[in-house]
């Protein structure tokens, strides 16, 4: 195999790997919903924190 054989191959596995990226990331995607329930789950535990303090306002803010 000669480099523009190889650069051929690496175009296209980049072409793919960039249509995967581009759909599990999309709304509804895997990503997407990995990260919509880390977020969830930050904002549950900033209004536990305040809670166990006895605090009427949260421990920190997440901007979101």
């Amino acid at each position: 195999m000669d480099g523009g054989d190889e650069a051929i191959q690496i175009r296209e596995r980049s072409q793919k790997l960039a249509k995967i990226t581009r759909h599990v990331v999309k709304e509804g995607g895997s990503s997407h919903k990995n990260l919509t329930a880390l977020i969830n789950e930050l904002k549950e535990l900033r209004h536990g924190s305040a809670v166990f303090f006895g605090l009427s306002e949260p421990v920190f803010q997440l901007a979101v």
